[in-house]
C-alpha cells in the first residue's frame, strides 16, 4: 500500500547530507507513494542554500527561530511537528497514509502502513521505553485521566492516517511548549517525573553530568508532545520495536527493520595512505567530515 513519506529538516550542511541518503533510499528500496523534504529555512537562509533541487521540498518557517504559536526562540524540535502542519495546510497529500521519519533515517525496505497495524485513530511508532513521564504523574499535569492510559513512550517514526495527522500536529506543537514551560518554571519535578531513573540517581551524579541531563530531558519535550497531543484527540499507538533500529542494535530475529535511524555518530579508523585518520557519519556529524 502507498504511503507518503515526509521527514524534517533544517538547509545546512549536515543535514543535505542526511536528505540526500533518505530520498536515495527511497529510490532504492521502491517504496510506493511519494516523498516530500519538510524544508525549514528563513529567507536569508534560502537564498544561499544549496540543495533544494535534491528531491521534493515544501519550504516552510523555521521555528527555531521563533513563532506565534510559541514563547522561545532555539528549539528547533518544534520544526517536527510545525513542517507537518503547515504542509497539510498547503498540501493534499493523495495518500492515505504519512510516514514523518527524521532525516538521519534510511529506509532498508518498504514501509506498508496497513500492514504495520495504522488505521485511521491509530498511530504506528518506534518504542521509546525511557519515557516515564508519559505515565503518571506526570502525564496527570497536561492529560484528563481518561487520555493518560493513550500516552505512549514511542518516538522516532510515526505513520499516521492524514486526518489523525490534521488533527495531532498543532496540539503537538502546544504541548510541547507547556512541557517546555513546566520544564522551566519546575526544573526539579520535572526531572523527577519525566527523566528515567532520575529520582533516585540525582543524589549519586556530578555537577557536570547532571547539567548534561537536564539539558536531555529538555530536548525529549517534543517527544512527550507527541505522546499528549495523541492521547488528548483519542488516538492510541502501536509502539513496536521491530520496525526501526538504530546500527549497531541487535535485530529481531523475526523481523528485520524497515527503517535504520543513524541517531547517533559511528567512527570508522582508516589505514589508507592520503586519507584522512577516521570517518564520521551519524546525527551530528559535520558536513566536511561525513564519509
Amino acid at each position: 500500500m502507498s504511503i507518503h513519506v515526509v521527514f524534517s529538516a533544517e538547509c545546512n550542511h549536515a543535514m543535505t547530507w542526511q536528505a540526500a541518503g533518505l530520498f536515495h533510499s527511497h529510490r532504492a528500496v521502491g517504496q510506493p507513494g511519494n516523498i516530500t523534504r519538510l524544508l525549514a529555512c528563513s529567507e536569508e537562509q534560502r537564498a544561499d542554500y544549496r540543495g533544494m533541487e535534491l528531491g521534493p521540498t515544501f519550504v516552510h518557517h523555521n521555528m527555531r527561530h521563533g513563532h506565534p504559536l510559541i514563547d522561545e526562540v532555539g528549539y528547533p524540535s518544534y520544526n517536527k511537528p510545525a513542517s507537518v502542519m503547515f504542509w497539510l495546510e498547503a498540501v493534499e497529500p493523495e495518500e492515505e497514509f504519512i510516514a514523518l521519519l527524521d532525516t538521519d533515517m534510511l529506509l532498508r525496505a518498504p514501509l506498508d502502513p496497513t500492514a504495520l497495524g495504522a488505521t485511521r485513530g491509530r498511530v504506528v511508532s518506534a518504542e521509546y521505553a525511557y519515557l516515564v513521564g508519559t505515565e503518571k504523574p506526570f502525564a496527570s499535569r497536561f492529560l484528563e485521566a481518561e487520555a493518560v492510559p493513550l500516552a505512549a513512550r514511542c518516538g522516532g517514526f510515526h505513520i499516521f492516517h492524514r486526518e489523525d495527522l490534521r488533527r495531532i500536529a498543532p496540539l503537538w506543537i502546544e504541548y510541547t511548549r507547556r512541557v517546555r514551560a513546566f520544564a522551566k518554571a519546575e526544573p526539579d519535578a520535572y526531572m523527577d517525573e519525566s527523566f528515567q531513573d532520575w529520582a533516585a540517581k540525582k543524589g549519586t551524579v556530578s555537577a557536570a553530568d547532571a547539567s548534561v541531563k537536564r539539558s536531555q530531558a529538555l530536548w525529549q519535550a517534543e517527544m512527550y508532545g507527541y505522546a499528549f497531543a495523541a492521547a488528548s484527540v483519542g488516538v492510541s499507538t502501536i509502539v513496536r520495536g521491530d520496525t526501526m533500529l538504530y546500527p549497531g542494535y541487535v535485530p529481531s530475529p523475526l523481523a528485520l527493520p524497515s527503517i535504520l535511524h543513524y541517531g547517533t555518530d559511528f567512527y570508522l579508523e582508516r589505514q589508507l595512505p592520503g586519507t584522512l585518520p577516521r570517518g564520521i557519519f551519524g546525527e551530528h556529524a559535520p558536513a566536511a567530515g561525513a564519509s
